[in-house]
């Protein structure tokens, strides 16, 4: 479970169950226990690679070699960077308060997967929301759509203003390194600051809903809670049972 190993070992996961019928990509996982010759070796999660192959096989793709899988500010992981980049000094010359310009934009973004993928990184106070995997199949009638995965830094700091740290002009992620050229842009249109607002109500009344995200975590803590502390005895990452419990009392 990444970084999270040493904390509640369950957030990467949770968060996916959460997020499960948003529409949004994802990585489907389940916690397993590893053995290797025999020895143990603790509490793992086997879980989906967002990589073209997932991408292919869960919208419906021929060819996993017809998709533009992109990281970070660019770095290619799969096709290349030509459409992405036409597509950023689109934004980058035009101003989205317009209608045709928004209209064009709508054409090249999934509008309301990226909408909802910003309300989870918001919501779930990502603190490593640097972590940007963003695809798009070639074709014309296709649209670039963001990938949520490594989300072992949520849920620990509920004081952040994690709308600021979203929209932040200058940047996102560590350093405000990754930049945040869409999101600054869309902001800018009437239309897509209603339709956000009205997805944002829809996930903190459905996706978010307090009873239904406590469910969640308590259904984690449940799969993994009896093998705790044989993970603690192996690996040495708590100093009890009762840290641990205390950690995911954190989050909830």
């Amino acid at each position: 479970s990444g970084q999270d190993n040493y904390f509640s070992h369950m957030r990467d996961s949770t968060i996916s169950s959460i997020i499960r019928d948003t529409g949004v990509d994802y990585m489907e996982n389940r916690p397993v226990i590893l053995y290797m010759n025999g020895e143990y070796w603790g509490i793992y999660y086997m879980h989906e690679q967002a990589n073209e192959d997932y991408l292919a096989y869960n919208h419906n793709i021929d060819n996993p070699k017809n998709i533009d899988l992109l990281k970070g500010n660019g770095f290619i992981k799969s096709g290349d960077y030509k459409a992405y980049k036409e597509l950023l000094a689109y934004f980058k010359s035009h101003d989205m308060s317009k209608k045709d310009n928004y209209e064009y934009a709508k054409t090249k973004i999934d509008i309301v997967e990226y909408i909802d993928y910003q309300i989870i990184q918001i919501y779930c106070a990502n603190a490593d929301n640097g972590n940007l995997k963003y695809w798009c199949e070639r074709n014309e009638s296709a649209k670039w759509r963001w990938i949520i995965f490594d989300m072992d830094w949520t849920f620990y700091n509920s004081k952040q203003n994690t709308f600021s740290i979203a929209f932040n002009p200058e940047g996102t992620g560590f350093d405000n390194r990754f930049h945040n050229t869409f999101i600054v842009g869309l902001l800018k249109n009437d239309e897509f600051k209603k339709l956000f607002v009205e997805r944002l109500i829809y996930h903190l009344n459905n996706t978010f809903a307090t009873e239904r995200v406590l469910r969640i975590i308590e259904e984690h803590e449940a799969m993994i809670k009896d093998e705790m502390p044989f993970q603690i005895k192996r690996w040495g990452t708590h100093s009890s049972i009762e840290k641990w419990e205390r950690i995911v009392n954190d989050m909830k």
